[in-house]
């Protein structure tokens, strides 16, 4: 049996696994939430090692130490006073610095939490978790988190929540001027993109923090694909008249131009604006990083493709160009297993699946899940939804039973098992739905053949 490591595609051969099959037990107690944040004070909020608190003291306390031998190499009652003086404004400065970085850290910590911190979670999502009071409807995190756990069987106390990042109003740029249009579209995009990215980023930062977490799956349901902030762009120009004026006049456009120039200018302007920003290009170096880093720690990471798919049609139809990073979401990396969304036309059978039309194309999908009317229940009410935000936690519940089920399985070889076993008996797009479509059971039954 052979593995393929994403990040060379160069076949290595699978080692030997002495693997033991880890069964639940139905008579074990719930373990108990946590309530408060766990301390872990050494590491800082940007994820490298902070200075150990034992050290930082013995710093403050060196100070006074170098002024006592100051002092006495003068020999001089008045000077040793002021040294001693000048010694302790020292340390306390320096105990000043210590607990300013150490309550910081923690914040920045915290905040990124979005509930408080689980005892033991084995399963993290990054997601919408912030509630809108005038609207009786559960969040898009929560809506993931229900089927995630419909589909693994964990509990919410599995399950460790965290905020994703955001950012980028579209309407400062809808109401930009035309001279302040350029540095407001680029800073749009910037924003858009960090957001995402820093906070995917942060989140990751604070499992890996924890050189003991049980948390062997990620789950990220969002994405900022070039396609995406494009779309947005172009609804509102769609809408709004005076917008899309101001667009052509950035873009260099007379107000007759076709929509095709007009789409592909914009298309043009995105992927220009946003593959030039060495903000952008710094954070995703930095998320690149920690997902390898996730990865090496037998960390799966999942990713959904992206709801692109009537934008792409619409550009294809009229003839605009585009590239697969145009649709390939940010949070996609050669070591992130994307999924893509199928239709189950409403039965079991997989001979009659079609593509979701909505999923995104040439988007770096690896597997697939049904996306189209999948349910959810959320305080005892259900809801169904589409879209490959849906189709991914069906994806990352059976990566999470089988890190459950086998723990010395790596995150390669999970991913392995689930694109060889994934099934695409309708013959469907690869370039949307990747290997085919996710299978449990398959997936639970080559691994237990692999550890026998």
């Amino acid at each position: 049996m052979r593995i393929d490591d994403k990040r060379t595609n160069s076949p290595t051969r699978k080692p030997v696994l002495q693997l033991v099959r880890s069964t639940p037990n139905a008579n074990s107690p719930q373990r108990e939430v946590r309530r408060g944040p766990a301390p872990r004070d050494n590491f800082s909020g940007s994820g490298e090692r902070a200075e150990r608190p034992s050290s930082r003291v013995q710093s403050i306390l060196g100070g006074l130490r170098e002024s006592e031998r100051s002092s006495s190499s003068t020999g001089s009652g008045e000077g040793l006073i002021d040294d001693i003086k000048d010694g302790f404004e020292s340390a306390k400065e320096r105990a000043k610095d210590f607990f300013r970085d150490l309550f910081s850290s923690h914040r920045r910590r915290d905040e990124r939490l979005a509930e408080d911190r689980e005892e033991n979670p084995t399963v993290a999502v990054i997601d919408i978790f912030d509630t809108d009071d005038t609207k009786d409807e559960p969040t898009h995190g929560e809506q993931v988190e229900a089927i995630l756990m419909e589909h693994s069987g964990l509990t919410d106390q599995d399950i460790q929540r965290y905020r994703a990042g955001g950012g980028g109003n579209i309407e400062e740029l809808v109401n930009a001027t035309p001279e302040q249009f350029g540095e407001i579209f680029d800073k749009y995009i910037e924003d858009r993109t960090t957001g995402l990215l820093d906070g995917s980023s942060d989140a990751i930062e604070d499992i890996l923090s924890d050189k003991d977490t049980d948390i062997r799956t990620i789950n990220q349901s969002l994405g900022a694909p070039e396609s995406r902030i494009a779309n947005d762009i172009a609804r509102r120009m769609d809408e709004d008249p005076a917008f899309r004026e101001r667009f052509l006049d950035y873009a260099g456009l007379d107000a007759e131009a076709s929509e095709k120039e007009v789409l592909q200018a914009l298309v043009d302007e995105v992927s220009h604006s946003r593959r030039g920003n060495e903000t952008i290009q710094e954070s995703k170096e930095r998320y690149d990083r920690l997902v390898e880093e996730a990865y090496d720690r037998g960390i799966t990471t999942i990713d959904s493709a992206g709801n692109y798919g009537a934008f792409a049609r619409r550009l294809e139809a009229l003839g605009v160009e585009t590239d697969d990073e145009f649709h390939t979401d940010v949070l996609n990396t050669p070591l992130v297993l994307s999924v893509g969304a199928t239709n189950t036309r409403g039965t079991e059978a997989l001979e009659d699946d079609s593509v979701a039309r909505f999923s995104s194309p040439n988007a770096g999908a690896d597997i697939a899940a049904n996306g189209t009317a999948v349910s959810s229940t959320v305080d005892g009410k259900t809801r169904t939804g589409d879209g490959t935000s849906f189709s991914a936690p069906q994806v990352a519940a059976v990566a999470a039973v089988l890190a459950r089920e086998y723990p010395e399985l790596t995150a390669a070889q999970i991913q392995e098992i689930l694109i060889s076993t994934a099934v695409n008996p309708a013959g469907l797009d690869s370039d949307i739905v990747g290997a085919g479509v996710v299978q449990q059971q398959a997936a639970l039954d080559l691994a237990e053949q692999r550890a026998a």
